[in-house]
């Protein structure tokens, strides 16, 4: 699902130089840095101190949250906000792990969403501003 919203944010024009993506496995992160043209790291310590992204996706299975989650907690509280489509995770949980303070939207895209034919609902919390939203 995150290289399905991937491909339609970059063809709705999101820059593909403004793209990090974090992909720990290798044919995967070959894959998507061919397929989309977009800056591919296996973790997120790849990314560098000084990055001040605006938004941070988490894409990743719910069972592998616990792991990826923490290591994204030194961007909340400034401009960024978080966007997780991960089933059963919880503004609550992304609170707990993340910070009071961080900015995050949860969203449940549909399957069509696959092929760009879907519908997404979301819900933020109250750290979230209109831009963000």
């Amino acid at each position: 699902m995150g290289s399905a919203l991937l491909g339609g944010w970059l063809e709705r024009g999101i820059d593909a130089s403004d793209v990090i993506v974090v992909e720990p496995f290798e044919d995967t992160a070959r894959d998507v840095a061919e397929r989309f043209g977009v800056a591919v790291v296996p973790t997120s310590d790849d990314i560098s101190p000084d990055a001040a992204p605006n938004t941070i996706v988490f894409a990743v299975k719910p069972q592998s949250m616990d792991d990826t989650a923490p290591a994204y907690a030194r961007f909340a509280g400034a401009e960024a906000v978080f966007l997780s489509i991960a089933a059963g995770k919880t503004i609550d949980y992304f609170q707990g792990i993340l910070g009071a303070e961080a900015a995050i939207v949860r969203a449940m895209p549909n399957t069509p969403a696959a092929v760009g034919r879907g519908i997404t609902v979301a819900c933020a919390n109250a750290n979230t501003d209109d831009a963000q939203i």
